[in-house]
C-alpha cells in the first residue's frame, strides 16, 4: 500500500508513524505492507514557521470485493465477478432500493464469477450485496432496463 504526502510548497518535514507510535518512515512517500487493517499518523512540519499539523490515516484491508459487474445497465444476463480470500459460505443478495424485496444466489468461494438472469425484474435501480458468513462485504448499485 502506498502513503503518500502532498508536498508544501515551503521546506518540510514528513514523520509516518504506525499505530503504535513508532516512527516507519520520514519523507512525502513510502510503502507498507497491508495485510492487516491499520492505523497510520502523518506529522508535518513546516521548516519555515515552524507550522506543526497532524493526519490520520486508517486503511481497511478487503478481502471479498465485487470485482466486476457487467453489463450495467443490464437487460438480460449481468455477470458478476467476485473475490473471496477469507470466508466459506458466500452468497449475492439483489434487493430493490427501498430493500423491501430481495433474491438471494448462492454462490462458490472458489468461483470467482456467475451469471444471473435478470429478464424478470421489473425495470430499476437495485443494490447488489456480497455476503459471505452472514456478513456484507461489498456492495454495487444497477440498473434493470
Amino acid at each position: 500500500m502506498d502513503l503518500s504526502a502532498l508536498q508544501l510548497s515551503e521546506d518540510a518535514a514528513y514523520f509516518w508513524f504506525d499505530e503504535s507510535g513508532k516512527l516507519i518512515f520520514e519523507g512525502t512517500d513510502t510503502t507498507v505492507a497491508a495485510t492487516l487493517s491499520s492505523n497510520y499518523r502523518l506529522e508535518v512540519m513546516s521548516l519555515v514557521d515552524g507550522f506543526y499539523d497532524i493526519d490520520e490515516l486508517n486503511i481497511e484491508v478487503q478481502y471479498n470485493w465485487l470485482d466486476k459487474v457487467y453489463p450495467n445497465p443490464v437487460h438480460s444476463i449481468m455477470n458478476v465477478h467476485y473475490v473471496i480470500e477469507q470466508g466459506s459460505n458466500a452468497y449475492l443478495m439483489i434487493a430493490d432500493a427501498y430493500g423491501l424485496t430481495s433474491n438471494n444466489y448462492i454462490v462458490s468461494a472458489n468461483s470467482g464469477s456467475t451469471q444471473i438472469d435478470m429478464t424478470n425484474y421489473v425495470p430499476g435501480i437495485y443494490n447488489l450485496i456480497l455476503i459471505v458468513d452472514g456478513l456484507a462485504q461489498d456492495a454495487f448499485s444497477i440498473s434493470v432496463q
